[in-house]
This record gives structure tokens, sequence and C-alpha cells, in this order.
């Protein structure tokens, strides 16, 4: 990182600051003055790619861009959102760049336009701007709970799977009533290991489904 400061006593932030990442990438940059975030800071993730866009006004935030990416880079979603007027835009991209859905609020109320597969669009009036992830009954500590009871950890070892630490990634949807649906492992290492990941998250509860704009 690189600061700058008002006088030997360091004590108030003032003047370009600019932090990198263990690669040497950029990750954000900006400027203070008289200890406040003040005018354009932008932030990097590890690949380069700019993820955050914010202009600030003695320390608040007035104009926002955010940004996420597919696997494959392609822009996952862009939000836009304006404190001074206050209004909020997001759009969501799929994996191939289509449209998935987009929004616009003025206030709590809103448009949202939902982009289905044979091209349709369908709208609707929307008036809150609530946004809930999916989430395992009990949130993070519900699923440690759960695997820790039903996971058989030895399954590697009882198929002798060489020592070392391994990854497990499953994919799979979550439908609107919960249930899980298109499981499918990313990776295989072997040994049981995917087909043991698989049956725990087949025969685990509902998930919490998420909210989108309530």
């Amino acid at each position: 990182m690189s600061f700058h400061y008002k006088d030997s006593s360091l004590s108030d932030l003032n003047g370009p600051f600019i932090g990198y990442h263990n690669n040497e990438k950029i990750e954000n940059r900006g400027n203070y003055l008289n200890a406040y975030e003040e005018r354009l800071w932008e932030r990097w993730d590890s690949f380069g790619r700019k993820v955050d866009s914010i202009i600030y006004l003695e320390g608040n935030k007035m104009l926002s861009a955010v940004s996420s990416y597919h696997k494959n880079n392609q822009l996952s979603f862009y939000t836009l959102k304006d404190s001074l007027y206050d209004t909020y835009q997001n759009i969501s991209y799929k994996e191939n760049g289509n449209i998935s859905f987009e929004a616009f609020f003025k206030g709590t109320r809103g448009i949202l336009k939902v982009y289905n597969k044979d091209g349709s669009i369908k709208t609707d009036s929307v008036f809150s701007r609530e946004l809930v992830e999916v989430n395992f009954p009990g949130g993070p500590q519900g699923w440690s709970k759960y695997l820790r009871g039903n996971l058989n950890a030895n399954i590697p070892a009882d198929n002798n799977a060489p020592n070392g630490q391994y990854n497990v990634i499953i994919r799979f949807v979550v439908k609107k009533d919960g249930s899980i649906d298109d499981i499918k492992a990313e990776t295989n290492f072997g040994y049981g290991m995917k087909e043991e990941a698989i049956r725990v998250i087949k025969n685990g509860p509902k998930w919490l489904p998420p909210l989108m704009y309530g």
C-alpha cells in the first residue's frame, strides 16, 4: 500500500492512496481529503477486472457501480446506485452474455424485467430492493453441523486415496420451494469423494430459497 498524510504526525490521511494484491496487481486506488474518501475510488480483483467504482463526497458514497464476473470472465451482474437521486439499477447476465433480468428503482418502487429462454420478456412492478441469497437452514453454522453429522470423511481413506487435502466442488440449483436439483460435481479426484458429497447434498433438508426484490 501507499499512503499520504497531512503532516509528520501521520494522523490524517490526505492525498493519493493505492493498494495491491499479492500478485502485485492494483487492488484499490483513490484519494483522501482531510481523512475522508474523496472523488473517484476504484477497486479491481486479483485478475485485474474492475469490480467497484465509487464517487465520494466528504466520505459519503454519492454514486457507486459494482460488477461481478462468471468463471468464463463474462460479466455476471452490474449495479449502479445514485444516492443523490435515490435510484438503483441492476442488470444480471448469463454466462453466454445474454441478459437474465434487469431492474430499475426510484426509491423503493421499481420495474423488473425477466428475460425468458424463448426471448419473451416478463415485466413486473416491485416495491422492495431486498435481495436475499440462498442459504442453508441455520446459516453457515447449520451447514457445518449438518456436514459433521452426515458426511463420511473416511470415504477417501477407505478407498486408498493418497494422503493430501482435497476440495470437492459441487454445483446445484436451489428451486423456488427450497428443493435441490441438477446436482453436478465440478471436480473428480476419484476414491468416492464426489459421490459422497453428492449423496449428502441430495439427502439434506430443503434450503432457504433466495429472494429477489422481495
